[in-house]
């Protein structure tokens, strides 16, 4: 998609939170997609607050903590990214999407340059 379309998106996602009258799971689920079109567009603790908004309003929705997980670990918080990913893990162990990122962000991890 052109980045155009993508902010047309965003905006359509943003308007559709401002009118506060989904139930908690639908209002995740568009957080959840917000916050995916964020990281798209490289706005990284935008789609990081969107994600932990998603968590507080339903904390078994996976993709809500796969969401942060890249957040962060597209911020370089390895770490912060691998404890959102287990978390998710331990709503849904066999979601691959989860295990796959939390591999990547692990090997981000291992080989990242030691400090001090």
């Amino acid at each position: 998609m052109r980045r155009d379309e993508l902010e047309a998106m965003l905006m359509q996602y943003s308007k559709l939170i401002e009118l506060n009258y989904l139930s908690p799971i639908n209002m995740s689920t568009v957080l959840c997609r917000r916050s995916a079109l964020h990281a798209a567009l490289g706005n990284y603790e935008a789609s990081l607050q969107d994600a932990e908004v998603a968590i507080g309003l339903q904390p078994k929705m996976t993709n809500a903590h796969f969401r942060k997980g890249v957040a962060l670990a597209s911020v370089g918080a390895f770490p912060d990214a691998c404890v959102a990913l287990r978390r998710g893990l331990e709503v849904d162990a066999s979601c691959a999407h989860l295990r796959h990122a939390l591999q990547v962000a692990m090997d981000h991890l291992h080989h990242a340059p030691k400090m001090g």
